[in-house]
């Protein structure tokens, strides 16, 4: 018996392993998933310039890591003795605008590589609203708390979305022919905007991808945006603000998604990952015990039998001797 609608997810035509590099880029939706990714030891990166919801400037970023556009000057700026860029979160940040231009030199070197090497990007779109400048119309990735009056707002209509997808797209696979792109629709509400603002934004995001799916192949959809409203109907499933998952559904989505994205293998070795953190993990009231020495003796035998099966994994930072 179900008390909601179980949302029918299409299986994925490309299945990934473990050894694959991956990209994953966007709103913090894209970080609560990519964490998962970064917590198992599957080789990606996460949103190296920061978490960024509107797709465009999910786009621009790319374009200047590939080198399509360098001019940094126009985005950077100082307030309160620290500079920031327009194009990247507030983490990125620096004291002397020349330390802050080599950092986001870093950001488009390690971005690069990625688009190079990866096997799939996973781009989270958060909703099509868009912030400009005023004085000069530029598109901004973050306002980094300041007046409101400095800023204007636009929703990016669909056909707009599409264009800068199927050009960045082909930016990315002209360095990388085989390269799979997935893109997920974030379920996080903004509802700071009003309810009606932020489903008019989701919508030009859903009609933006039906164009792009329609004119460029192997990009592919996983629906973790009606998966939480049809699935998860219900705000005990959102955190204290109403807008944003909460743990239980992010496991929960993270479940349907693994066995949407990867292969058998990978599946098992999440398996056995999870199952060792557990013993790991496991608190016991009397360290001294003789009970509690063999459990240390056994979990010792059954690390190194999990490293000689999985000899990627470090165990540097999960396990200590005692």
């Amino acid at each position: 018996m179900h008390f909601s609608y179980q949302f029918p997810i299409i299986s994925s035509k490309n299945r990934f392993h473990f050894s694959n590099d991956g990209l994953w880029l966007g709103s913090c939706f894209a970080e609560n998933m990519g964490n998962k990714i970064v917590n198992y030891q599957i080789p990606a990166l996460l949103n190296p310039g920061g978490i960024v919801f509107n797709p465009i400037l999910i786009f621009k970023q790319i374009n200047f890591a590939l080198g399509s556009n360098q001019n940094h000057n126009e985005y950077i700026f100082k307030q309160d003795n620290l500079w920031f860029s327009y194009l990247y979160h507030g983490s990125v940040y620096e004291t002397h605008k020349e330390t802050l231009i080599e950092k986001i030199e870093e950001i488009n070197t390690s971005l690069h590589l990625a688009i190079k090497h990866s096997k799939y990007v996973v781009m989270t779109w958060g909703n099509a609203w868009l912030y400009q400048l005023k004085s000069n119309q530029l598109d901004v990735a973050n306002c980094h708390k300041q007046a409101q009056n400095l800023f204007s707002k636009r929703l990016v209509q669909p056909e707009e979305i599409a264009k800068e997808a199927m050009k960045t797209i082909g930016l990315m696979r002209e360095i990388n022919p085989n390269l799979h792109v997935i893109i997920s629709i974030s379920p996080v509400k903004y509802l700071r905007w009003g309810a009606f603002e932020n489903n008019l934004g989701k919508s030009s995001l859903f009609l933006a991808l039906d164009l792009l799916q329609k004119t460029i192949k192997d990009v592919s959809y996983f629906p973790s945006f009606e998966i939480m409203q049809d699935e998860l109907r219900d705000y005990r499933f959102y955190n204290l603000d109403f807008a944003h998952p909460n743990e239980i559904a992010i496991n929960y989505i993270w479940d349907k998604f693994k066995h949407w994205m990867y292969d058998e293998p990978t599946l098992n070795y999440l398996e056995d990952f999870d199952q060792l953190m557990l013993k790991i993990n496991h608190k016991t009231l009397h360290p001294s015990s003789a009970v509690h020495q063999v459990f240390l003796n056994k979990l010792e035998k059954e690390i190194e039998s999990f490293k000689l099966k999985y000899p990627q994994v470090s165990f540097d930072n999960i396990y200590k001797t005692v």
